[in-house]
C-alpha cells in the first residue's frame, strides 16, 4: 500500500527520515513537505506515527511523482505528460490538495475535537426532531411548535443554499461521497470482524 508522509523536523538537525524495514520503501518521490513510501502492512503506520503517515490508493501513489512537473524521461528523451499520467497527478494533486486543507481548517473552522463536537450537536438535533415527529404521527397528535419552526427553518436553509456542507460542492456529486462512505464502512466492518468471531 502507498502513503505519504512528513520528515520529522528537529531544530539544528534537519529532517529525520523513519526507519523501514525489508517490507517498505521510503522516498519514492517528493512534493513539497510530501514524501511518498510503500509497504506492504499497514501495521507499519502504526510504528511512525511523528512522521504524520497517510495512506492513500494506488493511482494516488502512482500520480505522486508527476506532481510539480510537465514533462517526464522516456529513455534518452524527455516527453510531455500522457493522458493516462495526467489523470493520475489530478488524482494525486486532489489527495495533497485535502492534506493541506485540513490545517486551515483546524485554524480557521475547528480542530478534529470541535468539528466532531459539532457533528455530534447535528445528530443530537436531528435524532431529537425524527423522534418527536415518530411520537406524534404515532399518536396521531400535532407536532409540537418548536420543532415545527426548526425543520421549517432547516428546510428553508438547505432549500435556498443558505446552510452548505463540503457535500454539496463535491466534483463527484452525492453518488460520489455516498460510494466513499460505503467504500470506508465495509473496509471497516472487515478489520472489525474478526473481533466478533466472523
Amino acid at each position: 500500500m502507498y502513503f505519504v508522509y512528513k520528515l520529522n523536523r528537529i531544530p539544528g538537525i534537519g529532517g529525520i527520515m523513519p526507519t523501514s524495514g525489508v517490507d517498505e520503501d521510503l522516498g519514492l518521490a517528493v512534493f513539497g513537505e510530501w514524501y511518498l513510501g510503500k509497504c506492504e502492512n499497514a501495521t507499519y503506520l502504526d510504528t511512525m506515527r511523528e512522521f504524520s503517515p497517510y495512506p492513500c490508493s494506488d493511482d494516488v501513489g502512482a500520480g505522486f511523482r508527476f506532481l510539480g512537473v510537465e514533462t517526464v524521461l522516456d529513455g534518452e528523451e524527455e516527453r510531455p505528460l500522457n493522458e493516462a499520467e495526467i489523470a493520475l497527478k489530478a488524482t494525486a494533486q486532489m489527495f495533497v490538495a485535502k492534506l493541506t486543507l485540513r490545517p486551515t481548517i483546524e485554524t480557521q473552522v475547528g480542530d478534529t475535537a470541535d468539528q466532531m463536537a459539532d457533528m455530534a450537536k447535528r445528530v443530537a438535533l436531528l435524532e431529537r426532531a425524527v423522534i418527536h415527529i415518530y411520537g406524534h404521527v404515532k399518536n396521531e397528535t400535532p407536532i409540537p411548535d418548536e420543532w415545527v419552526a426548526l425543520l421549517d427553518l432547516f428546510y428553508s436553509d438547505i432549500t435556498t443554499q443558505a446552510i452548505l456542507d463540503p457535500v454539496d460542492i463535491r466534483p463527484d456529486g452525492y453518488d460520489g461521497v455516498y460510494a466513499i462512505l460505503k467504500g470506508r464502512s465495509n473496509d471497516l466492518t472487515e478489520i472489525m470482524r474478526p473481533f466478533y468471531g466472523g
